[in-house]
C-alpha cells in the first residue's frame, strides 16, 4: 500500500497555502500531516468513548485518561522528536507519532471500559424505525456541536495566517505557542466535558437549580486556573518555551503570546463552559453561537485590529481581549438560560390556582 501524501491531494496544500505556509515549510507540514491523518481514528474514536462513558456519570475516567494522554504526549514529543534512548530522531513526524501513540492508548482504554465494563458495545442492531429515531436524535445535537468545534480550527487558521506575515520565526512561535496553551487548559477542557452530562442529568431529574449552581462553580474554578496558569506564564515562560524551541525569536514569540493571551485563559473556559452547557440544555445552536460569537464578533475583529495598531503584538492583545469578552458574554448568557429553565421549572411544578 503507497504511503498516503499530500503531493498528490491539492486540497491540503492550498488550504496551508492559504494559512500562510511557503514552499520551504510545506514539506515539514507534509511530513506532519501524513503521520496525522494516518492517525485521525486515533484522535476522533476516544473523543466519542468519553463521551459516552460521560453519559454513564462516569466522569473520572475520561478525567483520568484525557490528563494522562496530555502527560504521555508531552513525554513522548522530545524522545521521537530528538531520538532519545533507544529511539531513532524523527523530527517533526515524530511529534505527530508523539499525538498519535498518545490519542491511541486512550482509545484503547476508553473502549476497553465501554465493552467490558459497562458492555455497551453490541451487534445486534434492532429495528430500523428505533435506529433512525436515535440518530435522529443524535445528529440533533451532535451536527450543531459538530460545527461549533470545526469553528475552533477555523479560528486558528485565521490567525495562523495573520501571524504568518511576520515570517517564518512568528509561525513557529505561535505554533510552540499554542501546543503550550493545549497543555494548560487541559483541566478547563475537562471540566467542559463534565459540564455536559452533568447539565443534561440535572435537566432530566428536573432539578434546574443544581444546574445554576453548576455552572457558577465551574465558572469560578475556570477562572482560578486562569490565573494560576497567568502566573506561571509570567514567572517561567521562557524556560517553558526554549524546551520547544531554542531559537531567540520563536522563544520570544512564544513568551510574548504566553504572556499576552493567558490573561484571558480564565474567560476562555468559560466559553468553553457554557457552550457544554447549552448543549446539556438540549439547545446545541446556542451553543454553536457561542462559538461563533467569540469568532466572528470578537477574536478575529479585535485580531485584525490589534495587527493594524500594534502588529505582532497588537494581534496578541487581539486575541486575548476576544477571549475576554467572548468569555463575558458567554457567562451572562448561559447563566440568564439556566435561570429561565428554572422559573419555568418552578412554574410547572407550582402551578398557580385558577
Amino acid at each position: 500500500m503507497p504511503r498516503p501524501s499530500m503531493t498528490h491531494d491539492p486540497v491540503a496544500p492550498t488550504l496551508f497555502r492559504l494559512m500562510g505556509a511557503g514552499a520551504s515549510t510545506l514539506p515539514l507540514i507534509r511530513e506532519y500531516m501524513v503521520v496525522w491523518f494516518v492517525g485521525l481514528p486515533f484522535v476522533v474514536l476516544p473523543m466519542i468513548g468519553m463521551n459516552v462513558l460521560q453519559s454513564t456519570g462516569d466522569t473520572t475516567i475520561p478525567g483520568m485518561v484525557l490528563t494522562s494522554t496530555v502527560l504521555l504526549n508531552v513525554g513522548l514529543d522530545p524522545v521521537l522528536i530528538f531520538g532519545l534512548g533507544p529511539f531513532p530522531e524523527m523530527g517533526i513526524a515524530g511529534a505527530a507519532w508523539a499525538t498519535v501513540i498518545a490519542r491511541g492508548s486512550s482509545f484503547v482504554i476508553v473502549f476497553a471500559v465501554i465493552a467490558l465494563r459497562e458492555r455497551l458495545i453490541t451487534s445486534r442492531l434492532g429495528p430500523w424505525r428505533e435506529i433512525t429515531t436515535t440518530w435522529g436524535r443524535i445528529l440533533k445535537i451532535g451536527v450543531p456541536a459538530a460545527a461549533a468545534n470545526i469553528l475552533l480550527p477555523i479560528s486558528m487558521g485565521v490567525v495562523t495566517r495573520m501571524v504568518s506575515q511576520f515570517g517564518t520565526e512568528a509561525v513557529a512561535g505561535f505554533g510552540a505557542a499554542t501546543r503550550i496553551e493545549s497543555f494548560a487548559l487541559v483541566f478547563t477542557l475537562a471540566l467542559s466535558m463534565i459540564v455536559t452530562p452533568f447539565v443534561g442529568q440535572n435537566l432530566g431529574a428536573g432539578k434546574p437549580e443544581r444546574i445554576g449552581s453548576g455552572v457558577r462553580v465551574a465558572s469560578v474554578f475556570s477562572l482560578s486556573w486562569g490565573v494560576m496558569v497567568l502566573v506561571v506564564f509570567l514567572s517561567a515562560a521562557p524556560p517553558i518555551a526554549r524546551a520547544f524551541n531554542n531559537d531567540p525569536a520563536v522563544v520570544t514569540v512564544t513568551v510574548r503570546y504566553l504572556r499576552i493571551v493567558a490573561l484571558s485563559y480564565g474567560l476562555l473556559g468559560i466559553v468553553n463552559l457554557a457552550a457544554a452547557a447549552f448543549n446539556g440544555l438540549h439547545t446545541p445552536g446556542r451553543a454553536a453561537a457561542v462559538a461563533a460569537t467569540r469568532l466572528f464578533v470578537f477574536l478575529i475583529p479585535l485580531a485584525w485590529a490589534g495587527r493594524a495598531v500594534a502588529e505582532l503584538p497588537g494581534l496578541f492583545w487581539g486575541v486575548s481581549l476576544g477571549n475576554v469578552g467572548a468569555g463575558v458574554v458567554a457567562y451572562l448568557w448561559i447563566t440568564r438560560r439556566v435561570r429561565s429553565t428554572t422559573l419555568r421549572s418552578a412554574a410547572e411544578s407550582h402551578p398557580s390556582s385558577p
